[in-house]
């Protein structure tokens, strides 16, 4: 049995990536520890599951495609969006915790907002341009929201939570 003792935090999950199971990854970098017999993990129902790497490859600067065996389509990917990655400690003995204080790892977390109005799961950051974005999906829409310090309120790393201070009308765009 894996222990979460044994293992580092390295990313998050996004969402699925066409039909034949890959999946978006945002964190730190893997190429490091990737090879024959690496793996990484995922926290599933309060039980650490291991998924052997089949394949990395870049999809944006910030942006890595998986290919996990057995996770062969996009049905099984989406069950694993906005889970924590994490890998063996020995395996990347370089990651160190700043990791979890950059934008990417709030994949996965609710955003609220000042009155505790949730809005959705942060499903991907997209850093193309020199504004950082949110990307947000609530419902059947997705929304996009400016990742500005400034506008932290809270939070919540246990409960997968963040609250900002969001400028009136923004989410009505």
């Amino acid at each position: 049995m894996i222990s979460k003792e044994n293992l580092r935090k390295i990313g998050s999950f996004t969402k699925p990536h066409g039909i034949k199971g890959e999946i978006g990854y945002v964190g730190d970098r893997v190429a490091s520890f990737v090879g024959e017999e690496s793996y990484i993990v995922c926290e599933i129902e309060g039980t650490c599951v291991p998924f052997f790497i089949e394949g990395v490859r870049r999809k944006t600067s910030s942006v890595q495609l998986f290919k996990l065996a057995a996770v062969d389509s996009a049905d099984k990917a989406r069950r694993l969006s906005g889970k924590a990655v994490y890998c063996p400690a020995e395996a990347y003995p370089e990651a160190d915790d700043e990791a979890d204080n950059s934008w990417s790892s709030l994949c996965g977390y609710i955003l609220e907002d000042q009155y505790g109005e949730s809005h959705g799961a942060i499903t991907a950051i997209d850093d193309s341009t020199p504004n950082i974005l949110l990307v947000l999906e609530e419902g059947d829409r997705t929304l996009l929201v400016p990742a500005v310090e400034d506008w932290i309120i809270d939070v919540d790393h246990a409960g997968r939570r963040l609250q900002l201070s969001l400028p009136a009308g923004l989410l009505d765009i």
